[in-house]
């Protein structure tokens, strides 16, 4: 099988696009081309690199029978997952500065409470979702 290049799968969408017609759709011959490019590059960047609806993509590539690799979760096993326990005692922002709360996962999404800090249930809830 030949390997895919994506800049030229870039280049043919953007002489379709340069000699399309207004409103006109876009091939389903296009939208397999981007389709192919998931299992190498994910979705959610095939979608930004070709200026796609990520939706309408992630249903197309569906039509076309496109399976990307599934998104590695942690297990309730542990694998993977590191925690540390911070006592909340000793933890008082500088006094310049607004109280904040960072939560992270391994692969780098982040959520950031700022302001008015919720009670310990509400965050580990939010930490329990965020690790789901």
């Amino acid at each position: 099988m030949q390997k895919r290049s994506l800049e030229k799968d870039k280049e043919r969408f953007a002489e379709w696009r340069a000699h399309k017609q207004a409103r006109e759709r876009i091939p389903d011959e296009l939208w397999k081309i981007a389709s192919l490019n998931i299992r190498t590059l994910g979705l959610n960047r095939v979608a930004q690199e070709f200026h796609l609806d990520f939706v309408r993509l992630r249903e197309k590539a569906k039509q076309f029978g496109i399976v990307w690799p599934e998104v590695k979760r942690n297990g309730a096993d542990g694998t993977g997952i590191t925690f540390q326990e911070l006592p909340w005692n000793g933890m008082a922002p500088a006094a310049a500065s607004a109280p904040s709360v960072v939560l992270e996962r391994g692969d780098g999404i982040r959520v950031r409470i700022e302001g008015q800090l919720p009670d310990v249930d509400y965050v580990s809830r939010l930490a329990a979702c965020l690790w789901k």
